[in-house]
């Protein structure tokens, strides 16, 4: 309890917000839900307070603000912001990996990055496979030099934060990667998360703005002082449920051919076209485009899909390996 009256009481519990909110940026709206916002003004306010109480209140004050979740408010005015939070099963039975995440906070209307989808966790899942995660190791051994995974709209970036676990220590540089800002931010708190509470995680992981309809290479973190993606390739493209309108099957293939390198592949989860517009669009432009060697199979393994009903949504999932024609992987 803050007592303005007693000097050392004041500034040790102060000093504790102060630690508890750099710690974790959720602790700002903890804070706010329990009128906190309105005790460190108070003490800020207090005429008769002592000075080196006042000042640190304010300090602490200006902390919340600055620390305050993209999508929530400090001070809080008497909302109550708790954040979504979701636990997502995308490891194996050898290596058994749950992601802790938080949702990305959306002002006012709810946002497809704010949810996790089937697509993402069985693609998750599918990074975890033995078969794959040995593919992937030599298919990283082979380019003799730095590898790198991209996801493109990731949203809550479920799939490329499987990759970063089941690929702690391969040498790999992981972005993660939506056109949503608060989606981007927000994979920033969840990378954190990881590499506390992970067994093993990519500690090379980071977030990134991607706009595969931008005509320039804009393309930037979210940090304006971070590098920026432009005229960057990937070996490894990560996707799920990305095509889900008309408008994204154009934009998606825009995305490979930019971004994924000429000897890369992309592994793309996906609704099939009865559930989800624009897929067959998709397809076709790949199978139409002597660009790309494309194959796309149906997801039927019980192991990739137990459970997925009760986590999300369960409708029929095709899995994509897309090349570049003449990409030595062939």
């Amino acid at each position: 309890t803050l007592r303005a009256g007693v000097r050392e009481d004041a500034l040790a519990t102060l000093d504790a917000i102060e630690a508890r909110a750099l710690e974790d940026e959720e602790v700002v709206c903890a804070l706010g839900n329990a009128a906190t916002d309105a005790a460190l003004l108070a003490l800020v306010n207090a005429r008769d307070g002592d000075e080196d109480v006042r000042e640190r209140a304010g300090d602490v004050y200006a902390m919340c603000v600055k620390r305050c979740p993209s999508g929530a408010a400090f001070p809080a005015y008497g909302l109550v912001q708790t954040g979504k939070f979701v636990a997502c099963a995308v490891g194996s039975l050898a290596l058994p990996t749950a992601l802790r995440l938080r949702l990305p906070r959306h002002d006012r209307f709810p946002s497809v990055s704010a949810m996790v989808w089937h697509s993402s966790i069985a693609l998750g899942r599918y990074l975890f496979r033995p078969e794959v995660r040995a593919w992937v190791q030599a298919f990283g051994r082979a380019r003799g030099r730095e590898t790198s995974a991209l996801e493109i709209g990731g949203g809550a970036m479920v799939a490329g934060l499987a990759f970063s676990c089941s690929f702690p220590d391969e040498g790999w540089d992981v972005v993660l990667s939506d056109v949503d800002d608060n989606a981007v931010v927000n994979a920033r708190y969840n990378i954190e998360k990881q590499k506390k509470i992970q067994p093993a995680f990519n500690t090379k992981t980071r977030s990134a703005i991607v706009d595969w309809n931008a005509d320039d290479d804009s393309d930037s973190d979210s940090d304006s002082d971070s590098p920026s993606l432009a005229f960057e390739t990937f070996d490894i493209i990560l996707g799920a449920d990305v095509v889900h309108e008309e408008p994204h099957s154009h934009g998606v293939i825009r995305a490979l051919t930019k971004y994924l390198d000429p000897n890369g592949v992309a592994l793309i989860v996906n609704p099939a076209p009865a559930s989800r517009g624009g897929a067959d669009t998709f397809r076709q432009l790949l199978n139409d485009d002597t660009r790309w060697n494309a194959t796309t199979t149906r997801i039927t393994n019980s192991i990739i899909r137990v459970g997925i009903e009760d986590e999300t949504e369960d409708v029929p999932l095709d899995f994509y390996v897309i090349q570049k024609h003449g990409a030595a992987t062939e």
